[in-house]
């Protein structure tokens, strides 16, 4: 089976980090290690992760303060880093707190990367129904976000995107500097170099 990891950055997120461990660890291809940065969380979001962390074993909580606005002007960015250094995999899959998944988006979103279609894969995103409000709907398209999981997307955010951690390292990772959109310059580099495969079925619900 094919090793892959699973990566996300979280920074005060203890209403949605339950749901986001739970999803990535019923994926049907199962992460090597799902490794999940915590920039200093003070609500709690720290000690849900150490609790996850006993119950999943292949979880992989760090806590970086460097992680965070106040030492980072890229905190989003530098989390990315932190975990993609510590992965094991040549394979990484991101998303994002707020992001839920059904089983098959893991398999599907690394699939062209497996059949060797290309380095990088998107797989973009959808207003999760069963939690969405008038704010959700009318934000979504600023935020590249769809009304549903079958709508065609080129989104290249990072709340569904895997690459081969070669290419990370050839474009020099996400850059550290960009508070918001490091997804977005990182996607830009990365199409300098190869053409992105956009997988089916492999969107992130997100709210």
């Amino acid at each position: 089976m094919p090793a892959v990891t699973v990566a996300a950055t979280v920074l005060n997120e203890r209403d949605d980090i339950d749901a986001l461990v739970e999803s990535l660890m019923q994926q049907s291809l199962a992460p090597a290690e799902v490794i999940i940065v915590d920039g200093g969380s003070t609500d709690g979001t720290w000690e849900r992760l150490q609790a996850a962390g006993a119950k999943f074993p292949t979880l992989i909580a760090i806590r970086d303060e460097s992680c965070s606005l106040r030492c980072s002007a890229g905190p989003i960015a530098r989390g990315r880093n932190v975990a993609t250094a510590a992965a094991s995999s040549d394979v990484i899959a991101f998303t994002d707190a707020g992001c839920t998944h059904g089983l098959d988006w893991l398999a599907n979103l690394t699939a062209p990367i497996f059949r060797g279609d290309s380095q990088y894969s998107l797989g973009g995103s959808y207003i999760d129904p069963a939690k969405s409000t008038v704010w959700d709907v009318a934000s979504a398209p600023f935020f590249g976000v769809k009304l549903n999981s079958d709508a065609p997307t080129k989104s290249c955010t990072a709340r569904s995107m895997a690459f081969r951690k070669e290419l990370w390292e050839r474009v020099g990772g996400f850059s550290e500097t960009v508070f918001l959109g490091e997804d977005t310059v990182f996607d830009s580099k990365v199409r300098a170099l190869v053409t992105p495969a956009f997988a089916e079925r492999a969107k992130a619900a997100y709210q």
